[in-house]
């Protein structure tokens, strides 16, 4: 039978379509079942069917990316923004695209595959499923797929190490932030000294947002699982109005308030009455606190509180020395985690 002229231009313009819509969009077996889930004001698709992925050990992914896709960690406690389960699917902020298609060159083609985490729900493998870009931004998202470490327990993090540190200038102060995190400090606290630089501590207040971007790459860098927070008090509330606490009022919070047995250990040089830090930890102590002080030292109404604390505080506020020369105070900080760490790990070491 012979087709007519309208029929042969009509087999013409449908026929390639299948062909076009095959080359240009990700294959979709007929087999699985799918539904669109709508994310906070954005629509994806969500697979009922698991990608395969190889059961060889963790260390096969230790070469990925990570990415933290929790909140900002300001305020005592950071709580997730994104839930971290199998199956789940979410799309990546302006920052974390940037970061991820042209930091980390991630295209969801040949390069797919990234290790996500929040704070809470430990480290999950990530693949980007699908990268778009609408007429403002690009848009990239991601699909959970297998959770590959398990989060330390509460205990664990309970017994991390703060800092208490004076605010310095801005490089220095982002280097101490990078570094002690990486060290494994638990808190950030901000406090207010004699010596205290007074557009540092304007800084450190205003910028706090900017300050826990630094927390966050390096939490990403050092393979963390948990994020330090950084506020200016010890026990902050919501709405919390006004400035960090004096040395004054931070020795008295210490000794009256109950912090479940964690230990101010005070940081002074040029002291020759002052036990080195190592011989204060001993075995007893495992919970602590650093309080580092500003640059300039501390002034002698401070050192002459400490002495009184000391005295009437039960052990509970304790002045170490971490060696004969005067650090920066940036240094002193990571001096002073560092030499813990390495002594809870000789007391674990001890135990096994």
């Amino acid at each position: 039978m012979m087709l007519g002229l309208m029929d042969l231009l009509y087999l013409l313009l449908i026929l390639p379509l299948p062909i076009i819509s095959f080359l240009s969009h990700d294959y979709i077996p007929q087999s699985v079942n799918f539904e669109y889930k709508r994310i906070p004001n954005r629509l994806c698709l969500n697979r009922h069917q698991e990608d395969p992925i190889s059961k060889k050990s963790v260390e096969k992914y230790i070469t990925l990316p990570r990415l933290y896709v929790g909140s900002l960690p300001i305020g005592e406690t950071s709580e997730s923004s994104v839930i971290l389960t199998k199956g789940f699917n979410f799309e990546l902020n302006p920052d974390q695209v940037h970061y991820v298609t042209k930091v980390m060159r991630i295209d969801g083609k040949r390069k797919s595959q990234l290790r996500l985490f929040n704070g809470i729900s430990g480290e999950w493998l990530g693949k980007v499923q699908s990268l778009g870009r609408n007429r403002r931004r690009n848009e990239v998202y991601v699909q959970c797929q297998q959770n590959i470490r398990s989060q330390p327990n509460e205990i664990e993090e309970e017994n991390l190490p703060w800092v208490i540190f004076a605010p310095l200038k801005k490089a220095r102060t982002k280097l101490l932030l990078e570094k002690c995190t990486e060290l494994g400090s638990g808190r950030f606290i901000w406090i207010n000294t004699d010596r205290t630089d007074a557009s540092s501590l304007i800084a450190c207040q205003d910028g706090a947002k900017k300050l826990s971007l630094q927390i966050i790459e390096a939490s990403e860098q050092s393979e963390r699982l948990t994020l330090p927070s950084l506020s200016r008090y010890i026990t902050e509330k919501p709405g919390s109005k006004g400035g960090p606490l004096s040395v004054n009022e931070l020795l008295n919070f210490w000794q009256y308030e109950n912090l479940k047995g964690r230990t101010l250990l005070i940081c002074r040089e040029r002291s020759t009455e002052v036990t080195s830090l190592l011989a204060t930890l001993g075995d007893d102590i495992s919970k602590v606190a650093f309080l580092i002080g500003p640059e300039g030292g501390w002034s002698a109404e401070e050192e002459a509180s400490f002495e009184a604390a000391e005295a009437t505080c039960n052990g509970k506020i304790q002045s170490v020395s971490i060696g004969s020369l005067v650090l920066r105070a940036e240094t002193a900080a990571m001096a002073s985690l560092a030499a813990y760490s390495v002594h809870i790990d000789y007391l674990k070491s001890r135990e096994k």
